[in-house]
């Protein structure tokens, strides 16, 4: 069961964002879970599996914790090495891998970010834009646009 841990500059494969997108979606309704927001993890490995989907390992920003999903959505987490098991098993409760990845103490380290809490109808995000797919509030109107930043400065 070789894994393939990412390198700083190393580029996550896009499949595994959309893995993790359509995991956050799915259990986005259940709302017993705390929220599951891509932005919040790192790619950090990918482990190939005789037989198996490939497993993506993503660790959480603010805790540190990982959270190991496969090509199929389904959950896993590390046993370590010689536990009987070749390193994995299936989790069947979703609670218990996001509880695993640290989510809910992530959810009480959130209100120290800027970001501050995550969506108001659960304690989340506060957006600034009606715009789901930006970061950023759109500019004024009359806003100026930016001067281009010349090349070597």
């Amino acid at each position: 069961m070789p894994a393939q841990w990412m390198k700083l500059g190393d580029v996550a494969p896009a499949a595994a964002w959309t893995t993790l997108d359509e995991l956050a979606a799915r259990l986005g309704a259940d709302p017993g879970l705390p929220p599951v927001d891509p932005d919040d993890f790192l790619y950090a490995a990918t482990v190939t599996r005789a037989g198996l989907e490939d497993l993506h390992v993503f660790r959480h920003v603010l805790t540190g914790a990982y959270l190991d999903v496969d090509d199929a959505g389904t959950l896993w987490r590390f046993v370590g090495r010689g536990s009987g098991v070749d390193g994995y098993v299936v989790v069947d409760d979703p609670a218990e891998a996001l509880r695993r990845a640290g989510l809910e103490r992530a959810e009480r380290l959130a209100l120290r970010t800027r970001r501050g809490p995550r969506r108001p109808d659960r304690g989340g995000w506060l957006t600034l834009t009606p715009d789901p797919g930006t970061d950023a509030p759109d500019p004024a109107p009359d806003a100026p646009d930016p001067e281009p930043v010349p090349a070597g400065a």
